[in-house]
């Protein structure tokens, strides 16, 4: 059995009247199931909320139906019996209790705040200033500038800013690497004696002749 009530929704207060109604159709019979579907409405404070029977049976609401039947006490006959009709039960529905529902407590969920990274500029690393080589400088002078052959020439140099040294003593054969060296002319003659010298900011050179008697 189906029962459509006009569309609309009841308040929790009017569902007496709705049971009553139900029950006052002429199909409805004992053993008939009734289902009722209730929403709760309003604020979380203001609404109402119910457990299904399947979810938990000891929390559902009952809803309560007593039937109350005339009394049956026969009549001691009068000169003529009276017979009454028989009047119908009218079902009545009783309201069952409301169940009192404690409101549940949403946990208050603080907000994680995620930690901006702060920027760091970037370190200026300072270029450094190139620096300027220094030209070498060179003098040279000798323990004799006259002198006899076979005889040891003692040759002495100033420098500065040099590393490399180059001397040529003039007569075609001698050379020399050393800032200090010491040459042996062979031959009579006037011998002019060259000493070149490079660093890192360029190369000097400087004479000295030497005579040999």
């Amino acid at each position: 059995m189906v029962w459509k009530r006009p569309s609309g929704w009841a308040s929790y207060t009017g569902l007496a009247g709705i049971v009553q109604e139900i029950l006052n159709q002429s199909y409805w019979a004992a053993g008939n199931s009734l289902t009722l579907v209730i929403e709760g409405r309003g604020s979380d404070w203001e609404r109402k909320f119910f457990t299904a029977f399947e979810a938990d049976p000891a929390l559902a609401p009952q809803l309560m139906i007593a039937w109350y039947l005339p009394d049956t006490t026969p009549v001691a006959p009068t000169t003529e019996p009276t017979v009454e009709a028989p009047v119908e039960a009218t079902p009545t529905a009783e309201r069952s209790l409301e169940p009192t529902v404690e409101p549940t407590l949403e946990p208050t969920i603080e907000p994680t705040t995620t930690p901006v990274p702060t920027e760091v500029p970037p370190t200026s690393t300072p270029t450094p200033e190139p620096t300027l080589a220094l030209v070498p400088t060179v003098t040279i002078s000798a323990d004799g500038l006259v002198g006899t052959a076979s005889s040891a020439v003692q040759f002495r140099s100033v420098v500065t800013d040099a590393s490399d040294y180059a001397g040529d003593f003039g007569d075609g054969v001698g050379v020399s690497l050393e800032a200090n060296p010491v040459y042996t002319y062979t031959t009579p003659g006037a011998y002019l004696v060259t000493l070149i010298v490079t660093g890192e900011g360029g190369t000097a050179s400087t004479t000295l002749t030497i005579t040999v008697q």
